[in-house]
C-alpha cells in the first residue's frame, strides 16, 4: 500500500552527515521516525510482537493503522505508520464502532481481565512455562526459538488491548472532572487513583520487607552493607537469621526476580541476587520508615481530595454523581492494570524470550560459532534458529560485519524524521492529547528545562544521571533521578529518590503512575535531559508546572 499523502510536502533531502540509500523509491515517501538514539541490535526481548500487538490493537478496537513498517538506516532503526486509506464517510463509521467498544469497556474492564485479558496471558505463558529450553536438544531449541512468536503474540495482542482501553478510560475520568470541577481543577486520575496497590507497588512493598527483617539485626546489617553476594550466600547459612533472610530472599526472587535490567543480555535479578541486594543496601541507608510513610501520606491525600470532590458533588443532580462514581471505579480498575499488566506482560515475555535466545547463544559460543554471548543481539531470530540446525552458516562473518558497521556510525546525529510528511490521523477515540513538545532546545543554555508535569511537588535537591538501571545502586537518598526512561524493573528504587525526571513518556506512563503513588515529585519528556543535566547539579523540579531549574551547576 503506498504512503498516505493527504499532506502536501516534498520529502527532505537525506543529510550529508547522514546519507540514506532508500531500498525502494516509495519508501522515501514514508514518515520515518527515529526508534532509538543508539545503533540498534537485530535482536531485543519482545520487540517485534510488540509491534505486532499494536497493529492487532488497532484491528480491535477500530483504529486506522493497518500496518507498521521497520527500516534500518546506517544500523539505526526507523518506523513508519500504515494508515487506512478509508473514504471519509468509513473513518467517521470507524470511530463510532470504536467509541461503542470502549464505551462498554467502562462498565466491564474487571470482567474483561478476569474472563478474557488474564485466562489467554496465563494460557500463553503456560506455554513458555512448559518448555525447558536447557533441557531441549538443538533441533527442539531451534523450533521453540521459531514457535515463540505464537505465544509472544498472544501477550502482546492483550497488552495493547489494554493498554488502548485503559488510556481511554483514564482520558474519560479526567475530562468528566475537567468538566464538572472546572478547568484548573487538580482532581482526576492522577490524583484520586494515587496510591491504589498494584504488583509495581507490591514488589517494592515486599522490598521494604526484607529490609525491615534485615534492619535492627547488626550481623545481618553488616553482611547486607559490607559483603558481595556470594560470600554473603555461604555466611547467611551459619545463623538462624541469616537463614530465615536467605528463604526471604529467595521467594521475593521467585515472585519478582524475572525483571530483565539490561535488555537482552541481562542479567534478571533471578540470575543476579547482587541486583536485588543493592536495593536493600540503599534502603538501609535511607532509614527512617523506608519511604512507607511516603506512600501512607499518598494515599491520605487521595482519600481527602475524594471526599472533597463527593461532598462537592452531594450539592449536583445525581445523574452527575452516579456519572462520577461510575468512571471513578472504572479509572480505579484501569490505573492498576495499567501496572500489572508490566508484570505479567512485559516482564515475563521479555523473560521467557531471552531464556530462548541465550540458551542457543551459549551453545553457539561452545561450538565456537559465535565469538561471544552478547554478539547473539546482531542475529535475527530466523539467524538464531538455523545456525542451531546448520553448521555452514557462516554466523562469526555476519555478527562481526553488522557490528562493526553499528560501531562506524555510534555517535552521528541521526534525524529524528525522515521521507515524507507525517500522514494525519483521523478523529478517533483512541487518541488523546499528545505529548506535549519540550522546550529544551530553547532553554536548556539557560539552566531553565521543560517537560511534562507527571506527579506534582516541588523538591530542590541534588541530580543523579543514571543511564540504565546497573548505575542505579550510585543513587543516594533524596537525590534527583535523571534517566532517559524508567521500567517496572525501577520501582524498588523509588522510596529513596527526592524527584525523577525522564526524556520521554507521558503522563500515563509506568515513569508517572508510580511516581505518583510514592508521591514523587516528577517531570517526564525533557528532551536531552541526561546531556543537559550533570551529577551534582543542585535543581529545583516542579512536578506540576513540569520545569527543571538549575540552581547551582557543578
Amino acid at each position: 500500500m503506498a504512503p498516505d499523502s493527504r499532506n502536501d510536502g516534498r520529502p527532505p533531502a537525506p543529510s550529508t552527515d547522514f546519507p540514506v540509500v532508500w531500498e525502494t523509491d516509495g519508501d522515501a515517501l514514508w514518515h520515518w521516525t527515529l526508534d532509538d538514539e543508539e545503533p540498534a541490535p537485530y535482536l531485543r526481548p519482545s520487540d517485534g510482537w510488540a509491534r505486532h500487538g499494536i497493529v492487532h490493537a488497532h484491528e480491535y478496537w477500530h483504529g486506522p493503522v493497518i500496518d507498521i513498517r521497520q527500516a534500518r538506516f546506517n544500523s539505526y532503526e526507523y518506523s513508519a505508520r500504515v494508515l487506512r486509506r478509508d473514504p471519509p464517510s468509513e473513518s467517521i463509521a470507524r470511530a463510532g464502532r470504536a467509541l461503542e467498544s470502549l464505551e462498554a469497556l467502562i462498565d466491564n474492564i474487571e470482567a474483561r481481565w478476569d474472563n478474557d485479558w488474564s485466562p489467554r496471558i496465563q494460557s500463553a505463558l503456560h506455554e513458555f512455562e512448559s518448555f525447558d529450553p536447557a533441557s531441549a536438544g538443538d533441533r527442539e531449541l531451534a523450533a521453540a526459538i521459531e514457535r515463540a512468536h505464537v505465544p509472544g503474540h498472544v501477550l502482546w495482542e492483550v497488552h495493547f488491548e489494554l493498554v488502548f482501553g485503559c488510556g481511554y478510560i483514564r482520558r474519560q475520568f479526567d475530562a468528566y472532572c475537567h468538566d464538572v470541577f472546572g478547568a484548573d481543577t487538580e482532581l482526576g486520575t492522577a490524583t484520586l487513583t494515587a496510591g491504589d496497590r498494584n504488583m509495581s507497588v507490591a514488589s517494592g512493598e515486599a522490598l521494604v520487607a526484607l529490609v525491615e527483617f534485615v534492619h535492627g539485626k547488626p550481623a545481618l546489617e553488616t553482611l547486607i552493607l559490607e559483603e558481595s553476594w556470594p560470600a554473603m550466600a555461604a555466611r547467611l547459612e551459619a545463623s538462624p537469621e541469616g537463614r530465615a533472610l536467605h528463604e526471604r530472599l529467595a521467594a521475593f526472587i521467585a515472585q519478582f526476580g524475572r525483571k530483565l535490567t539490561a535488555g537482552l543480555l541481562g542479567p534478571t535479578w533471578e540470575e543476579a541476587p547482587e541486583l536485588v541486594l543493592s536495593n536493600v543496601r540503599a534502603l538501609l541507608k535511607l532509614g527512617g520508615d523506608f519511604g512507607k510513610g511516603q506512600r501512607e501520606r499518598v494515599v491520605a491525600d487521595k482519600q481527602r481530595r475524594l471526599a472533597g470532590a463527593r461532598q462537592v458533588l452531594a450539592g449536583m443532580p445525581s445523574a452527575v454523581r452516579t456519572e462520577f462514581e461510575r468512571l471513578y471505579r472504572s479509572a480505579c480498575v484501569a490505573t492498576r492494570l495499567m501496572e500489572d499488566h508490566n508484570y505479567y506482560i512485559d516482564q515475563q515475555s521479555a523473560y521467557f524470550h531471552r531464556r530462548l535466545i541465550m540458551e542457543a547463544a551459549r551453545r553457539l559460543v561452545h561450538q565456537k560459532r559465535l565469538p561471544a554471548v552478547a554478539d547473539v543481539s546482531w542475529t535475527t531470530e530466523g539467524e538464531l534458529a538455523r545456525a542451531l540446525v546448520d553448521h555452514d552458516l557462516p554466523l562469526v562473518m555476519l555478527v562481526t560485519e553488522r557490528a562493526q558497521e553499528a560501531s562506524a556510525w555510534r555517535g552521528r546525529r541521526p534525524p529524528r524524521e525522515m521521507g515524507g510528511p507525517e500522514p494525519s490521523l483521523p478523529p478517533h477515540p483512541l487518541f488523546g492529547p499528545q505529548d506535549a513538545p519540550s522546550a529544551l532546545a530553547a532553554n536548556a543554555d539557560s539552566g531553565f528545562l521543560t517537560g511534562l508535569g507527571a506527579s506534582r511537588g516541588v523538591v530542590l535537591a541534588r541530580v543523579r544521571i543514571v543511564r540504565d538501571l546497573a548505575g542505579a545502586s550510585a543513587l543516594m537518598p533524596g537525590e534527583i533521578l535523571v534517566t532517559t526512561v524508567t521500567s517496572p524493573s525501577w520501582a524498588t528504587w523509588y522510596p529513596i529518590l527526592g524527584g525523577l525526571v525522564t526524556e520521554t513518556g507521558g503522563i500515563l506512563t509506568h515513569a508517572a503512575v508510580v511516581a505518583r503513588e510514592f508521591g514523587i515529585p516528577a517531570v517526564v519528556a525533557v528532551r536531552g535531559a541526561t546531556t543537559a543535566l550533570h551529577d551534582g547539579d543542585l535543581v529545583e523540579l516542579d512536578g506540576r508546572a513540569g520545569t527543571v531549574r538549575v540552581v547551582e551547576p557543578v
